[in-house]
């Protein structure tokens, strides 16, 4: 298919996925599943809620799903929650979340999501207890909805080496009007009579040295093989000069089991030990973000990691393509923002133009 095509297919969500995805059942639904219904306790549906980080099965998305809805009602109607049956759910639906360590260089922050699980315009809105500390609130103008996942990660202070706690208050709450999310003060009265729930959090956290402390880096030959292995390359040579778009099937490295590590990527093309082009990207390996993913036409989920041109004469001879590679790194650079990455690959890729162009036959010839 040519690349113009490929790249019309290809549809960036550029946004987090704040809870699991439905699977359709491949069977009727279990009796583990049949139980969850308006019967069942509060906690047993936070319980059936699966975790933020990782990949559900289809079985623990339909609880999910089903626990999800359940709570839904409960709340609306105005049933109270406490305070650690909201934070468990705020926590699950990836709603809310906080790093138990934070380099002590970088204002800590925490990700702070919209509970649109509960209403389309629902927020949650922070107090802080300590004066020193930045109120936070949830919304994202809609100009700005589903560009880039730092907008929901919300820098709160600056905090020391050492362990320490932040204390805050938190809103849950569907503003009086659609004008709501315009307004920057966090007050109470702002809240008025939307309020669904509120509770106290203490952020226990450690203030260290490196990033790396938070992330750690990680970096073996079977990352780089499946890494290797996972690239999908496009050439639409109608153009001059080329253009080359270079990608990674994240439904590969989810197979290859990549679970927990993330990844800042910096690709580079390099002409001859001279710098192209340059350009970062940042993901999770194992599918569980959805930051900088889109489709291709085929449903592959992919991460463009280059999109370059190549003069057409050096990507049509294979005597001019030496000296060209692509290097892809590993770097903690936004890592941060990738709240399920309990490690970053840190390694180093090199591929030659000239396998850059076999794969991009490969993917012709389908």
């Amino acid at each position: 298919m040519p690349l113009g095509n490929q790249m019309l297919a290809l549809c960036l969500t550029l946004a987090f996925v704040q809870a699991p995805e439905v699977v359709a059942p491949a069977s009727r639904p279990s009796t583990a599943i049949a139980e969850l219904d308006a019967t069942a306790p509060t906690v047993a549906l936070i319980e059936a809620l699966a975790r933020a980080s990782g990949v559900p099965t289809p079985e623990q998305s339909l609880r999910h799903e089903r626990a999800l809805g359940l709570l839904r009602d409960r709340i609306l109607r105005g049933e109270p929650l406490t305070n650690d049956q909201w934070l468990h759910v705020l926590e699950r639906t990836g709603s809310l979340r906080h790093r138990a360590k934070w380099p002590a260089t970088t204002p800590f922050s925490i990700r702070l999501g919209e509970p649109y699980w509960i209403d389309p315009e629902a927020e949650i809105r922070l107090l802080p207890k300590q004066p020193s500390w930045n109120s936070a609130h949830s919304s994202v103008p809609q100009s700005c909805l589903g560009s880039s996942e730092w907008l929901y990660t919300k820098p709160l202070g600056e905090i020391a080496l050492g362990a320490q706690s932040v204390a805050y208050r938190v809103y849950v709450v569907i503003p009086p009007n659609e004008r709501a999310h315009e307004v920057p003060a966090v007050e109470p009265r702002v809240l008025g009579g939307g309020t669904l729930g509120e509770f106290d959090v203490h952020f226990d956290v450690e203030g260290v040295c490196d990033v790396d402390e938070v992330v750690p880096p990680v970096a073996s030959p079977e990352i780089a093989t499946a890494l290797r292995e996972a690239l999908v390359v496009f050439a639409d040579v109608s153009t001059v000069p080329a253009r080359v778009d270079v990608m990674l099937d994240l439904g590969r490295t989810q197979r290859a089991g990549l679970h927990g590590i993330g990844s800042s990527f910096e690709t580079r093309i390099v002409d001859n030990g001279k710098v192209r082009d340059t350009w970062r990207k940042y993901t999770m390996l194992d599918g569980t973000s959805r930051q900088n993913v889109g489709l291709l036409e085929d449903g592959r989920p992919v991460v463009p990691l280059i999109d370059t041109l190549v003069p057409t004469a050096v990507w049509t001879s294979a005597d001019a393509r030496k000296g060209w590679s692509l290097e892809l790194r590993g770097t903690s650079k936004d890592v941060l923002s990738l709240w399920t990455a309990e490690r970053r690959w840190s390694g180093e890729l090199v591929l030659t133009l000239d396998e850059l162009h076999q794969l991009a036959q490969r993917e012709a010839a389908k």
